[in-house]
């Protein structure tokens, strides 16, 4: 047996009152680089869930053959040897079956006792995790009634990554349907998901379990809707919504149909002969119930799922209660609270008012918000002598600096960037908010500043000097004192009569817009198993090109890999941020390298790149050491990428967002039908592989990744 610490000691040595923390994952294999991509029990959720496995290949099926027979001749380290060996190219639920078929046909000739002995000794002194399954799974065939050997693999349930063989075993014990109820409990991730797959809960002696069920099903740290049509049918939860669930009934019913309605990794909703009838059932009941704005968001959510379903009679009474008076002063009370705003304009809520009364409260916290209510003239006004009153206008001008102004100490800062990204579409108007935006101490507030007045000459057709003299004046002093050569480029352009704007210049027919929700979709499906392979700049665009990315190309030829390259354009005040922690001075260029071709794609981390999340930009500026301004600095934009390849990064943006691959650009519906046509692809990919229809090998097919965090 292996002489190093075990996984099953290491996580021991992480429990606290029976339990994991929730954060806690095995240590990495060194073995296999991939690993580091997975999230515990990922590997085998995507298999299960996702695809047919792979054959066993002859040579490997002889190994595991061997390896038995050396069990039942007592020959322990051979054994383990061959399984160590076998563990390399086959994962424990890729060969389960055959495992066990194997031992159920030759039980009369296989030793019990040597096969209990080698499994235990196995699952608690192996540090190889595929071991440890083929340990539970020679266990699988025996009752297990040792407490000492119960506790062990009660232990090892606790980790993601063997709750499903651990739970295989326990389904045999006595009372194995409370030991993994109790497991269900204590597990968070793919392990809860593999639990409740396996809960009884109609027995009317799993009242405490369907309760559980009701309440704790999906909630797990993958995705709600791998579990919620097990939720549904287990607990027969149609029983319920056809009867008379009570009101807290009815919020985790709803839950559960929230969940059913996201098809995109698993089927939910749509396997249910009476789809429609259960909607419709559901918004009949919500009708007896007063409301909360939870209920009328999923029902919002039943409206759009309706809408593309052609769910006519569904999607007609939705629609109807979301235009109820209720409906809208619950959503109303929301937006009071800062909440529901994007839900209140799809229902056609004017959440102005609303909005400026927040900003008023709590300035600080509710700033951001302006845009909401700055394109109204009168609310316009209003809000710049409120931002005039909130911020020490005079206090903020000084000393120029390279400093990007990230950070608790630069809010007011940044609300000024707000603003006076809205101001650039108001020509002359909240003239006080640029002139402090050029003396402020970030480079980027300073940026920001000068392409307000770059769009301003733009519209105006009048050059600086011309258009603000007192502006070209205090730009002539500034750029004596501007560090940033960037920043002073710009300021020279103004100075020297430029009437362009990198918006104008580089402006889209109608340019494309993408909601929080795609992006969402486009950042999963880049990151995933992705790499960086190329990026470009110009005066006008910044644009970044990603390889392996989960968007189905359907130009391919039908064997070809459908895996899609993907671009990302920014345009209008775009800008450029490379990060990275390399050491030596001739991998400092690695940019430039990538720009040329002259190095290979850099892979993503898994799922390390989000779209306009502030708090992830602020983490990742923290990670890396080395900093190299490409375009500009950061600002403010409507659109912001970030994302980590292990040593290197980059932060990038611009106004204007355009997803573009080899034959044009993909809008909202391509990106979603294409993200979901990819997983459809996968699976066929998979149930092909190694037979004679199989498709040319596709990289983002074989290792991808999709764990939501």
């Amino acid at each position: 047996m292996n002489h190093t610490q075990s996984l099953l000691d290491y996580i021991q040595s992480f429990m606290v009152d029976g339990k994991l923390p929730e954060d806690f994952s095995l240590p990495p294999l060194h073995e296999d680089e991939n690993e580091l991509l997975f999230a515990d029990g990922a590997r085998d959720g995507i298999e299960m869930y996702h695809m047919n496995p792979p054959e066993m290949k002859k040579e490997d099926f002889e190994r595991m053959v061997e390896a038995i027979q050396a069990i039942n001749e007592h020959d322990f380290e051979k054994a383990e040897e061959l399984f160590n060996t076998l563990a390399k190219d086959n994962r424990a639920l890729s060969i389960g079956q055959e495992l066990l078929d194997y031992i159920y046909s030759n039980k009369d000739t296989i030793k019990p006792g040597n096969l209990y002995e080698f499994g235990v000794g196995l699952i608690g002194t192996t540090n190889n995790r595929e071991c440890v399954k083929y340990g539970l799974l020679l266990l699988e065939p025996l009752v297990v009634k040792n407490d000492a050997t119960k506790n062990t693999i009660r232990t090892l349930a606790l980790s993601d990554e063997f709750t499903l063989y651990c739970i295989r075993n326990m389904n045999k014990w006595e009372n194995g349907n409370d030991e993994i109820f109790e497991i269900a409990k204590k597990v968070h991730g793919w392990g809860r998901i593999h639990a409740v797959e396996y809960l009884r809960a109609l027995d009317p002696r799993y009242e405490e379990i369907r309760e559980w069920i009701l309440k704790e099903g999906i909630n797990n740290t993958v995705m709600p809707s791998y579990s919620a049509l097990t939720c549904w049918k287990n607990v027969n939860l149609g029983g319920i919504l056809y009867t008379n669930p009570t009101r807290e009934q009815f919020t985790y019913l709803g839950r559960i149909i929230d969940a059913m309605l996201d098809e995109s990794a698993v089927a939910g909703i749509s396997t249910l002969d009476k789809r429609e009838d259960i909607l419709l059932k559901y918004l009949e009941k919500a009708q007896g119930f007063t409301l909360t704005i939870e209920d009328y968001q999923i029902i919002y959510n039943i409206q759009e799922y309706a809408l593309d379903h052609d769910l006519k009679e569904v999607s007609a009474t939705s629609k109807k209660m979301l235009s109820t008076m209720d409906a809208k002063t619950k959503i109303l009370n929301a937006v009071k609270k800062g909440e529901a705003l994007e839900l209140a304009k799809e229902v056609g809520i004017d959440v102005k008012p609303h909005v400026l009364q927040l900003i008023r409260n709590d300035f600080k916290k509710y700033y951001h918000l302006c845009h909401y209510i700055v394109q109204d003239k009168v609310y316009r006004s209003i809000l710049l002598n409120l931002f005039k009153k909130e911020l020490p206008l005079e206090e903020m001008k000084t000393q120029p600096t390279l400093s990007f102004g990230l950070g608790e100490e630069y809010w007011k800062e940044s609300a000024l960037e707000f603003l006076m990204q809205d101001l650039r579409h108001y020509p002359l108007e909240g003239q006080e908010f640029i002139e402090v935006g050029l003396q402020s101490k970030p480079s980027r507030t300073r940026n920001g500043a000068l392409k307000v007045l770059k769009d301003w000459v733009f519209t105006k057709q009048e050059p600086l000097i011309e258009l603000l003299p007192s502006f070209y004046e205090l730009l002539l002093q500034l750029k004596e004192i501007e560090p940033n050569e960037g920043t002073k480029e710009m300021m020279e352009q103004l100075l020297r009569g430029d009437i362009t704007s990198e918006e104008k210049t580089y402006e889209l027919k109608e340019p494309l817009t993408y909601s929080q929700e795609t992006l969402n979709i486009l950042a999963d499906a880049i990151s995933d198993i992705g790499v960086w392979q190329w990026w470009f700049i110009d005066e006008n665009v910044v644009q970044l090109e990603f390889g392996a990315v989960q968007i189905y190309d359907h130009t391919k030829q039908e064997k070809e890999p459908h895996s899609s390259t993907i671009a990302l354009r920014f345009k209008g005040n775009a800008f450029a941020l490379f990060l990275d922690e390399k050491k030596e001075a001739q991998d400092k260029e690695w940019y430039t390298q990538l720009a040329n071709d002259e190095i290979e794609p850099f892979d993503l981390e898994g799922f390390a790149l989000a779209f306009n999340d502030d708090e992830y930009v602020n983490k990742v500026m923290e990670r890396y050491p080395n900093k190299t301004v490409i375009k500009d600095r950061i600002h403010t934009a409507k659109y912001v990428v970030t994302g980590e390849c292990y040593d290197v990064g980059f932060v990038v943006g611009g106004d204007e967002l355009e997803v573009l691959t080899h034959n044009g650009s993909l809008n909202e519906k391509d990106i979603k039908e294409g993200s979901e046509r990819w997983w459809e692809y996968w699976k066929d990919y998979w149930d092909k592989r190694g037979t004679k229809d199989a498709y040319e090998k596709d990289y983002a097919c074989e290792v991808t990744i999709p764990v939501k965090e």
